[in-house]
């Protein structure tokens, strides 16, 4: 899987061994679920960024941890062999930050997790019943456990 990790605004930092893992997540997901060839756009942002996003299109008034934008919601290629772009994923370093000290674990693992929820998002899961939710949450532990996070 190819990405592409920016920040928004570019003042903000994350350490490289923390952007290391986000490539290796995305190219464990990749390899599980066969994207390989496959293209994701991530933003690591700041909570008004990811703020005005939520307004606009989700109608909350509020920064939110993760949010993804699917691109394509049927074949994984186009008709022609050509990878295609799945999606972007937009992530809050403030809301990770807080979301890390609430449940006492390390920013590093937070922001693998978060980025790991939003390709989740782009490959069909959800977690709006229950059910759907008991099975994201599965394997958003399996991932983080094969990653050692």
């Amino acid at each position: 899987m190819d990405i592409q990790i920016n920040f928004n605004p570019d003042t903000l930092h994350v350490d490289d061994f923390i952007i290391k893992d986000m490539f290796r997540a995305a190219n464990l997901v990749a390899d599980i679920y066969d994207v390989d060839d496959c293209e994701v756009d991530i933003t690591i942002s700041d909570d008004n960024f990811i703020h005005e996003l939520n307004r606009h299109y989700r109608h909350v008034d509020a920064p939110t941890d993760v949010l993804s934008f699917a691109f394509r919601e049927s074949a994984i290629k186009d008709a022609d062999g050509v990878p295609i772009i799945l999606g972007q994923i937009v992530i809050s370093l403030d809301r990770a930050a807080a979301q890390a000290y609430k449940f006492n674990h390390s920013l590093h693992r937070e922001l693998v997790f978060l980025e790991l929820h939003g390709l989740l998002h782009l490959l069909g899961f959800d977690h709006v019943y229950d059910d759907e939710r008991i099975i994201m949450e599965q394997i958003q532990r399996d991932l983080l456990q094969r990653l050692g996070l």
